[in-house]
């Protein structure tokens, strides 16, 4: 619903089919019923662990609506976002499991690093994407990034080689839209001067820093999956 997209990951989304009012309360009613079932289980731990991860998505999706348009947007602020809207779900996903799973408090934080790392890389490739593929491979809506008011990596990167490029981005801040042909010719720029390069580079980094961080004493074949996951999150087509 905030990125106003009628399809994800190739399926038509649910405020798509249903609407905004159905979405919302559907989704409520799923947030409400998940809380239910950890109080019963009566893990506070991971009880506050689960609050705390829901009110700080909440905050970095109004970090990023706060950032729209913000033409001086620099990667650290990007990485800012990127860790509080997205990664910190991967990360209190990965600490649960761990905890879950009864492991020591030391693997457990040293798996929510991982989950931190992890969600960053897809994040990043994400960002990526929306200027490399088209919207039949990508399951969802593409080149709207910009449109949207989002300063991501790739952007900022190809900012910074091409006056051009700035300029134009600057202009269409300014009417808040694009005009016909706008999409097309920023995402062309975009990639031209390897901005999805970058990004995509910094994503194989932090899948490299999750690799790194799985715990040596783990059993093969779980390590070799996440190291899989960590390995997909930063070289999927998709």
């Amino acid at each position: 619903m905030v990125d106003s997209s009628d399809q994800r990951r190739g399926s038509p989304s649910a405020n798509g089919v249903w609407g905004n009012q159905a979405s919302v309360l559907v989704g409520d009613y799923l947030f409400s019923r998940a809380f239910q079932m950890m109080v019963s289980d009566g893990d506070m731990a991971m009880l506050k662990l689960m609050s705390d991860v829901t009110n700080a998505l909440a905050e970095g999706e109004v970090l990023q609506l706060s950032r729209t348009f913000h033409l001086e947007m620099t990667e650290s602020e990007c990485l800012e976002v990127i860790e509080r809207k997205t990664a910190v779900l991967f990360k209190a996903a990965s600490e649960v499991g761990a905890h879950a799973a009864d492991q020591s408090a030391e693997t457990v934080a040293t798996m929510a690093e991982y989950g931190m790392c992890l969600g960053v890389a897809f994040q990043l490739m994400d960002d990526a994407l929306d200027y490399l593929v088209e919207a039949e491979q990508a399951g969802k809506p593409v080149g709207h990034d910009l449109e949207e008011g989002k300063i991501t990596l790739p952007l900022i990167h190809a900012m910074q080689r091409d006056a051009v490029l700035a300029a134009k981005v600057e202009e269409i801040s300014e009417r808040g839209c694009y005009e016909e042909g706008d999409r097309e010719w920023v995402r062309e720029r975009v990639t031209a001067q390897d901005g999805t390069g970058c990004a995509m580079d910094r994503a194989k980094d932090y899948a490299e820093r999750a690799k790194r961080l799985l715990p040596e004493t783990a059993e093969v074949e779980v390590r070799n999956l996440l190291a899989e996951l960590a390995d997909f999150s930063a070289h999927r087509p998709y």
